[in-house]
């Protein structure tokens, strides 16, 4: 029974060590791919952040025309012409010709 004991022993040392030894050749691997998992994740995270700003560009230079736009149109808003070709089309003015301009002095 001793040898059997013994023998059972060693056996399961041996057993042991060799786990041991598994566990040393899979953690390098595993800290490997971990490590390698990060690095995707973190790439993956710039991209997704590079799409977004190019988004936002693209919606500034949107906006920034649209106001280009609208500063030309304030500035076609005051031009004299345009406001009295509005004046002669929607509410019906014209100019008063010369002879129904009446001066009066209060002398």
């Amino acid at each position: 029974m001793a040898f059997d004991r013994r023998w059972i022993n060693s056996v399961n040392s041996k057993t042991v060590e060799q786990s041991k030894v598994k566990s040393f050749k899979v953690f390098p691997a595993l800290l490997l791919f971990v490590v390698l998992m990060l690095q995707l994740q973190v790439r993956l995270s710039i991209v997704g952040r590079a799409y977004e700003i190019e988004r936002l560009r693209e919606n500034v230079a949107q906006k920034q025309d649209l106001i280009r736009e609208l500063k030309l149109s304030v500035e076609r808003a005051y031009d004299p012409d345009l406001i009295m070709q509005t004046a002669k089309s929607k509410l019906g003015l014209d100019l008063t010709p010369p002879q129904r301009i009446r001066k009066i002095s209060l002398n």
